[in-house]
């Protein structure tokens, strides 16, 4: 008896049960690339649960899907499924694996137990497609053809009516009661129902969403949904049972949703505007400048226990957040490359693909560094042939895949009303056809759908018509601020109408007669993949190779500016100002502009690096010059961006040397005659003769005098006479005595202060006896 190798032993039989609860929309998206990939209009799935005992990471660096055992944290098998670099996406449930190939857009269901691929299927390249598993079920969101369809999880094949949005499908999920919701082109949320006994969806509610502009994003919960716009950044949470209407300003362009969070706690990431947005309690919104955080351009958060996790591209980190927008707890580093966030049985694990080593995050916040990847564990092909010798089947299988790489592309899958792919919310609109490619086990034969009415049978199709060839896109490039020009042209059979997808979303329609437009109102300074999906007759659409455009806008403020002074002068101050590089939203940085202004005076700068040198005009006589702000601008071909600024209080102004203290300055007097007794003012010039110190001087020279003597309150330092009034007190009095004495200071600097010599005179004034002591006057 030839006995199983330990990696194809069930799971069951190696010590784990299968806890059966449901994968609510599992999408684990195993990039290479630093930054999360866009699905629809920029909404990057990197954050999933596992519930069903066992956990499986994706690794695209080696094209492998790794099993980690909960018990050792240690890898226990792994599976080869496509070719080194090729990014996958996984969704798991109950034993089997969903892995959507991005780069080839095949689908592959895996049997857990054998580790063989059981079915196949084709679908576009890129994000257009999801896979939900659900409780054994799964169904297929194609974005790209406006439909949700039902999908044997062993086979991949169609099972009964696909439901048609027929303007548009922006996003779909399942909730936690196994309810599908789906927004639609027509501002539409849907919720959907399955009957596994009809084989039909049936629409239990529906509701207009307001005020949501072109894009929306779902967030599950166990009850409801959370819909977020990235066009308006509005709000709405529906079918929880607290319904409610909000708005985040900051919550514009690509955006990274939780996939699924607790209804009382749905966070948001921005990466393009380093923020995270948390909805709290269904009310409070915080917006988090995680930029600050050490966290630029965060990826999709995921709330567990209460706490927000946020993984960090760039840095090597998760962060966490309370539901205020605090921090939660220390960062948790994960070393190079992009974390992405698995949640496994109430624990957190942090997969950073190409890493040997990850993170377990326990329920009480304490992490366990485990070994995510070993090279000594050698993977099986799900391609294999299992009849054959191993290592032959896993040398085939390789060829195999290898010349699926090369091989060209197919057509879109189209789906078949006569193998049951009948939609279900439009039984009189056109009936699409299904391919069903490479299974690995027979599939069982299509189960006929049943009619719309309930009764009869379906008549038989006719033959379809070729098929229209896509439209093919000539050039696409950025073109103003926010804005792409997209041309095409199309082969064969004219088209009636085309409509133009950013991500997944239509963002504008024109006639069949137009190849060409301009889309505004973009994200900027982010790639966006521009589709272009042509309509013909009878209804049928086919949709162009991608373009990725990244759309330019005007610059964004610089970051770190910081002021240092460097000459202080008593009439102005200079400042070196540098600063970091503004964020070029797309088109370079060409120039920067510095601008600054204190209370006497400005300047400006203008030029290419980022560091300047300012000049403001000080009063010298003030003692300081105060505060100084300066604001800096960086331009592009675009336009000129928001303004960086800092502000510094400039030092005290410099003092002046003062003059020789005590130093003679007044050098003689002489005043007017007194013609009689009845004069009581006379006229006064004193020479001045100030040496070179207080001749010299630039600040004040005062004048403070004695006795009966006025004059001007302060006289040029340099100055060679001053003209003063002597008087008398009384006209009986014979003589009066008078002096002056010169103060010099530097009104900047109060409290300093030279007196010079004192200089004094004294006057005789005439007196007339007549009338006093006892005279007799004539």
């Amino acid at each position: 008896m030839r006995l199983l190798p330990k990696r194809l032993v069930p799971a069951r039989l190696r010590g784990r049960g299968d806890r059966g609860s449901a994968e609510v929309g599992v999408a684990l998206v195993a990039a290479a690339v630093v930054a999360g990939s866009l699905v629809g209009t920029g909404v990057a799935r990197t954050a999933v649960e596992v519930t069903d005992g066992v956990t499986w990471l994706a690794d695209s660096p080696t094209g492998q899907v790794v099993e980690i055992n909960p018990a050792t944290l240690e890898p226990q098998s792994a599976a080869l499924v496509g070719l080194p670099g090729q990014q996958l996406v996984l969704s798991q449930d109950r034993g089997r694996l969903v892995v959507a190939n991005k780069v080839t857009g095949a689908l592959t269901s895996i049997d857990l137990a054998t580790l063989l691929a059981s079915g196949r299927r084709d679908a576009a390249p890129g994000d257009a497609v999801t896979v939900l598993l659900d409780r054994g079920r799964a169904f297929l969101v194609d974005r790209e053809n406006g439909l949700v369809a039902s999908i044997d999880p062993v086979t991949l094949a169609t099972r009964g009516r696909v439901w048609l949005a027929p303007k548009g499908l922006r996003d779909a999920t399942v909730d936690g009661k196994g309810s599908i919701w789906v927004a639609s082109g027509d501002d539409a949320l849907t919720r959907l129902s399955w009957s596994d006994e009809s084989l039909t969806f049936t629409s239990e509610e529906s509701r207009t969403l307001t005020r949501v502009g072109t894009s929306v994003r779902l967030v599950a919960h166990e009850r409801g949904v959370t819909a977020v716009s990235p066009s308006t950044g509005a709000i709405v949470q529906v079918g929880t049972g607290h319904d409610l209407v909000s708005a985040a300003p900051q919550m514009r362009g690509p955006i990274q949703p939780a996939q699924s969070s607790s209804s009382t706690l749905v966070p948001v990431s921005v990466p393009g505007r380093d923020v995270v947005v948390i909805v709290r309690d269904g009310a409070a919104v915080s917006e988090v400048q995680t930029g600050r955080l050490n966290c630029p351009r965060p990826g999709a958060p995921v709330e567990l226990h209460g706490v927000v996790y946020v993984p960090c591209p760039t840095t090597g980190r998760v962060i966490r957040l309370g539901g205020d927008g605090a921090k939660a707890g220390p960062d948790i580093l994960t070393g190079k490359g992009a974390p992405e966030l698995v949640v496994d049985d109430g624990a957190l694990l942090v997969n950073v693909p190409g890493n040997t080593k990850g993170v377990r995050v326990s329920a009480d916040g304490t992490t366990t560094s485990f070994v995510r990847f070993d090279e000594k564990l050698q993977p099986a092909d799900v391609d294999r042939d299992p009849t054959k010798d191993d290592e032959k089947a896993q040398d085939k299988a390789k060829k195999d895949r290898e010349e699926d790489r090369d091989r060209p592309k197919k057509d879109p899958p189209r789906y078949d009303p006569g193998a049951g792919g009948l939609p279900t919310n439009a039984p009189e609109g056109p009936r699409p056809t299904h391919t069903t490619t490479r299974t690995g086990t027979t599939a069982p034969p299509a189960t006929a759908a049943p009619p719309a009415d309930g009764g009869g049978t379906e008549p038989p199709s006719t033959p379809s018509a070729p098929a229209p060839s896509a439209p093919v896109i000539t050039d696409a490039r950025a073109s103003g601020a926010g804005s792409a020009a997209v041309t095409w042209t199309q082969p064969g059979a004219a088209a009636s109408a085309y409509d133009v997808l950013v991500g997944g979303s239509v963002a504008a329609t024109v006639s069949g007669s137009t190849t060409s437009t301009t889309l505004t109102g973009l994200a900027t300074g982010s790639a966006v993949q521009i589709t272009v999906r042509g309509t013909f007759a009878g209804g049928r659409t086919v949709v162009s190779a991608p373009a990725t455009v990244t759309p330019a806008g005007a610059p964004g403020a610089p970051g770190g500016v910081a002021m240092s002074e460097t000459a202080r002068s008593r009439t102005s101050v200079t400042f070196a100002v540098s600063w970091n590089a503004a964020a070029d939203n797309g088109s370079a940085v060409t120039r920067y502009a510095v601008s600054a202004s204190g209370p006497h005076g400005s300047d400006a700068w203008s030029g290419s690096t980022r560091s300047a040198s300012v000049t403001v005009a000080c009063d010298a006589g003030q003692a300081t010059c105060g505060t100084v702000s300066v604001s800096v601008t960086a331009g592009n071909g675009v336009g000129t961006g928001p303004a960086g600024s800092a502000s510094a209080a400039s030092s005290p102004t410099p003092g002046l040397p003062l003059p020789e203290a005590g130093a003679t300055v007044v050098a003689s007097q002489s005043s007017e005659g007194a013609e009689d007794e009845f004069d009581v003012e006379r006229g006064t010039t004193l020479t001045l003769a100030p040496p070179a110190s207080w001749a010299g001087f630039g600040g004040v020279c005062a004048v403070d005098y004695t006795g009966p003597t006025t004059g001007p309150s302060t006289v040029p330092c340099n100055a060679t006479s001053l003209q003063v009034l002597s008087s008398r007190a009384a006209e009986i009095t014979r003589r009066s005595s008078h002096s002056v004495t010169l103060r010099a200071y530097d009104p900047a600097a109060p409290g300093t202060v030279v007196r010079s010599a004192t200089f004094s005179w004294s006057l005789i004034w005439p007196y007339d006896m007549c009338g006093t002591n006892g005279k007799i006057c004539p």
